[in-house]
């Protein structure tokens, strides 16, 4: 006879025992023919966390920070963005609308809409707004009905302001206490080192507010956060708190404007500007040069470089112009 099988190694450990033995009291649910028909699914529920929970912005404030930043890297970084020629400065500005009256160096022009401009060089808006910006970090907004001329563009720009008003941002020099910029109106001068501000001009008195940063009002310091009026040669400072937010709106607009203009107009019009020969130009567009026929009465030859929403930019002979399209009256292809 065979050796008798020893089970006892195969006994189920004591504790397992006492779990089958054990009586549970889960009541199994009555069968539901509805199930038949479920789909399985995965009910997940999230446990608090026993830490502090980061709440990111969303995607809308993350939006505007990236364009403050953008705006803001153009602002300071404007003089090395755009190289200019050993001590020279450089003004860009645009124009909306139906454009500015220039007078100047380079005679008169209507309906001016971008570009560079120069020392000597009068402005008048109309009813349009001119936004410029310049090599030295200078940002400056001219409001409809605005009267302005270009004095100085050397390490001190200085302007005349006739009537009208301006916001402008003063990027501070590198030692911070040096004068940036000059206003003189009528009725007094105004000295920027670094700062952001709003003056307007009246027949009888200037009104500045100041938003941040120092300057003097007929050799009188300026706080931020004041308004000083210059009437009848008298200086009269008070504190507006309220114009700030208005400032910061416009500021934001202003900012904006300029970046586009720094990052996709200038560095096209100043690459195409040093090309003038017509036989260069035709050789860089394959094609015959066109009659452009401005509505002022200009007659440019050259061709449409680029477009961008309403605005023509052409290629011509005589340089580089900026044109919006109701601007032009007829362009004539030759064969």
């Amino acid at each position: 006879m065979g050796k008798e099988k020893n089970t006892e190694a195969w006994q189920l450990p004591t504790w397992v025992e006492k779990q089958l033995k054990a009586r549970t009291d889960r009541p199994v649910p009555a069968f539901d023919a509805a199930w038949l028909d479920r789909e399985p699914s995965l009910i997940y529920e999230e446990k608090a966390l026993s830490g502090k929970v980061l709440r990111f912005p969303g995607r809308m404030f993350l939006a505007a920070a990236a364009s403050l930043l953008i705006a803001l890297g153009v602002f300071y970084l404007y003089p090395y963005l755009i190289p200019t020629e050993a001590g020279g400065t450089e003004i860009f500005a645009s124009a909306t609308g139906l454009g500015v009256r220039l007078s100047g160096p380079e005679g008169q022009k209507e309906g001016w809409n971008m570009g560079g401009l120069q020392a000597g060089t009068t402005i008048q808006t109309g009813e349009e707004t001119l936004d410029l910006i310049t090599s030295t970090g200078i940002l400056l907004r001219l409001y409809p009905n605005s009267h302005l001329s270009i004095k100085a563009m050397d390490e001190v720009m200085e302007l005349e302001q006739h009537q009208g008003r301006i916001l402008a941002e003063v990027r501070p020099g590198e030692q911070g206490k040096s004068l940036r910029l000059l206003v003189k109106t009528p009725q007094t001068e105004v000295k920027v080192t670094g700062t952001v501000f709003s003056l307007e001009v009246g027949p009888d008195s200037s009104l500045l507010y100041l938003e941040r940063g120092s300057l003097t009002m007929d050799e009188k310091t300026v706080q931020a956060g004041e308004i000083a009026e210059m009437a009848a040669s008298e200086l009269v400072k008070r504190k507006e708190s309220a114009r700030s937010a208005e400032i910061q709106e416009e500021l934001a607009s202003l900012r904006s404007s300029t970046d586009q203009l720094v990052r996709k107009w200038i560095p096209e019009m100043k690459r195409l500007d040093q090309v003038r020969e017509e036989h260069e130009i035709k050789r860089m567009y394959g094609q015959s040069l066109e009659k452009i026929i401005l509505k002022d009465g200009r007659i440019l030859q050259g061709v449409v470089a680029a477009q961008e929403g309403d605005r023509l930019m052409l290629h011509t002979t005589t340089g580089v112009v900026v044109v919006r399209r109701q601007d032009v009256q007829e362009i004539l292809y030759e064969n």
